[in-house]
């Protein structure tokens, strides 16, 4: 078995989940490209609910896997008041957060903050 045929069986495997990508934010998330076009913008929660999660970031992840500097990161979660002025790579900053956030907060506590 050569090394091309382990990158063959990957390429089929990342096709396959690729396809299952039906919307911009699982293919973000995935790393698969899509139309550019399509935009993020039904994805983003409210600022309120962006700054809740911004606080469970802050009280469970920050503490434990200090990746941002939390003055900066702050300022860009507040873009989160026009989510439609936020430039791709703010983007991918505020989606990381609003992950590790809600990964990392029980499901009821989740529930009963977000609905």
């Amino acid at each position: 078995m050569s090394s091309d045929d382990g990158d063959e069986e990957y390429q089929e495997v990342g096709g396959a989940a690729a396809s299952s990508a039906s919307d911009p934010l699982t293919a973000a998330f995935l790393g698969f490209s899509f139309d550019h076009s399509l935009s993020l913008f039904e994805y983003h929660p409210t600022h309120f609910e962006a700054m809740t999660l911004w606080g469970a970031y802050s009280a469970n992840v920050e503490p434990i896997c200090k990746v941002l500097h939390v003055p900066s990161a702050v300022k860009e979660v507040e873009v989160s008041r026009q989510p439609e002025t936020v430039s791709s790579s703010k983007e991918c900053l505020l989606f990381a957060v609003y992950h590790f956030a809600v990964f990392s907060m029980m499901d009821k506590d989740c529930l009963q903050m977000l609905g």
